[in-house]
């Protein structure tokens, strides 16, 4: 516990006497703040939560400082500086296990969301981000199709010709790297891909950027930045056949490009990112399974694909993922 990776490397300065009642006054904080966070599940209130944890927090210091006083006395202090964290620890640790319980994490990834796909069965393509922007609605091309998803739906393509992508002129254009973005998808490959080393594609705004799923299970991008222009660049993997992946790529203004796969697989670089070239002049589709310039087409199926006009922090990125099982946007939106 927080209460305990405190005391370990000050135990042997710390009677054990003391030791039991500070055990009980981080019980206490823990106890004062998991009850916060259960009235905040509840009913939503920033304010009132703040409140609880700062009362909380106050009696433990007033706890502290007596049992200090006294320890004082018998000449005995206790180590300066200690604890002046642990009640920052144990309310983040109980917050944490809260926002996983509901969906307030996922609530906070929100702003700044464009385009989201999650390929429900009852309108397959509608763009459900909040904006509910129907240019951004996808059609479907070749065999593509719905079928079982990580969440739900997902959109399935056989390597072959098939694929998604933003029909509206106008939809496409919103989706042009102007700025800093995120994109994020879940997939999971039946199949190589149409290309012999390239593999398949998973996102495609065709020119400016792109992921993939190479032919030996890899993943990697390719962005129009100044630096690095329109070259595949690797980060890690595998993807193995049958197996549900979550990726991200997070390109930001400032000069920072993190591209995340399964979040514990994360290569951050940092070089100039705008502004965007175009390396095929004409050819702008946005395609979600495959891209308009040339055939790397992806065997297998893809789901949440959500596109951020912002760079998601690594926590966001991790509240995504949650440990492997994932959480949905929709959980959020109230879809």
């Amino acid at each position: 516990s927080s209460i305990d990776f405190a005391i370990l490397p000050v135990q042997s300065q710390v009677g054990s006497a003391a030791r039991a009642k500070l055990f009980a006054l981080g019980a206490a904080l823990a106890r004062k703040a998991y009850a916060a966070e259960s009235a905040y599940l509840r009913k939503r209130d920033d304010t009132r939560r703040d409140e609880r944890i700062a009362k909380a927090t106050a009696a433990w210091q007033r706890g502290l400082d007596a049992l200090a006083a006294r320890e004082a006395r018998r000449g005995t202090p206790l180590p300066a500086g200690a604890f002046a964290s642990l009640p920052a620890q144990i309310a983040a640790s109980i917050r944490y296990g809260a926002d996983r319980v509901g969906t307030h994490a996922l609530e906070r990834s929100l702003p700044g969301l464009l385009a989201y796909w999650p390929f429900d069965e009852d309108a397959p393509g509608a763009n459900r981000a909040p904006n509910g922007d129907a240019t951004l609605d996808l059609s479907f091309h070749g065999q593509a199709h719905v079928a079982a998803g990580a969440f739900g739906g997902a959109l399935s393509v056989d390597g072959n010709g098939d694929y998604a992508r933003v029909a509206n002129a106008l939809g496409t254009a919103k989706l042009a790297a102007t700025g800093s973005f995120t994109i994020v998808a879940w997939l999971r490959a039946a199949g190589p891909g149409s290309d012999a080393t390239a593999g398949g594609i998973v996102v495609s705004k065709e020119g400016e950027y792109e992921i993939a799923r190479f032919a030996d299970a890899s993943m990697n991008y390719a962005l129009a930045t100044p630096a690095h222009f329109w070259t595949w660049r690797g980060a890690g993997g595998p993807a193995p056949l049958d197996e549900w992946r979550m990726v991200a790529l997070v390109v930001n203004a400032s000069g920072v490009v993190t591209f995340q796969f399964d979040f514990y697989s994360a290569l951050g670089t940092n070089y100039t990112t705008f502004p965007f070239g175009d390396a095929h002049p004409g050819e702008d589709e946005f395609r979600i399974g495959g891209r308009q310039n040339q055939a790397q087409w992806f065997d297998g199926e893809i789901d949440e694909v959500a596109v951020w006009q912002r760079a998601l922090s690594s926590l966001e990125i991790f509240d995504l993922y949650d440990a492997g099982a994932g959480m949905p946007l929709a959980w959020a939106i109230g879809d």
